[in-house]
């Protein structure tokens, strides 16, 4: 494997990781404080739930959506037949 390749794929995984990390981190602050507010105290709980969620979804669409780049970034836009 050509060494762009395998820089290539690195380069992939770890923006699918950081884009990850920035949506359930954005998704946690909002329930964190509405937590606070329902409850008046810092306590993991139900808000844990939808964050997580969130997180699978978008590890796993990230997922389909770095293989469709990172095959184009290789082929250089060519469609194989």
């Amino acid at each position: 494997m050509k060494a762009y390749k395998v820089i290539a794929y690195i380069l992939s995984q770890l923006l699918r990781l950081w884009i990850t990390a920035c949506a359930a981190v954005m998704m946690y602050i909002p329930m964190s404080v509405l937590a606070y507010a329902e409850r008046g105290y810092r306590a993991v709980g139900g808000e844990m739930l939808p964050v997580a969620i969130v997180a699978v979804a978008v590890w796993y669409g990230l997922g389909s959506l770095m293989k469709v780049w990172y095959r184009d970034m290789i082929t250089g836009g060519k469609i194989k037949k």
